[in-house]
């Protein structure tokens, strides 16, 4: 059975250049639950692609924890 995939919109503070992109889709990236994600660096979000066990929350605090602020986009 296909679990249900949830899109998050972040957006990201603190990022300066490619290398900063970088380390927000690493941090991401290690997540549990993620499937696929997108980092603008000059629009500062992060377009994220997530299925359960992966929370908004731990999203956020893995970009927090890695240097950056994150919060979520407003619709």
């Amino acid at each position: 059975m296909p679990q249900d995939n949830t899109r998050t919109v972040l957006m990201i503070s603190g990022m300066r250049d490619n290398r900063s992109r970088e380390q927000v889709l690493e941090a991401l990236e290690q997540v549990a639950g993620l499937k696929e994600a997108e980092v603008n660096l000059f629009r500062a979000r992060a377009i994220v692609l997530h299925a359960p066990p992966c929370t908004v929350a731990q999203l956020v605090q893995a970009v927090v924890q890695a240097g950056y602020g994150a919060t979520l986009a407003a619709d």
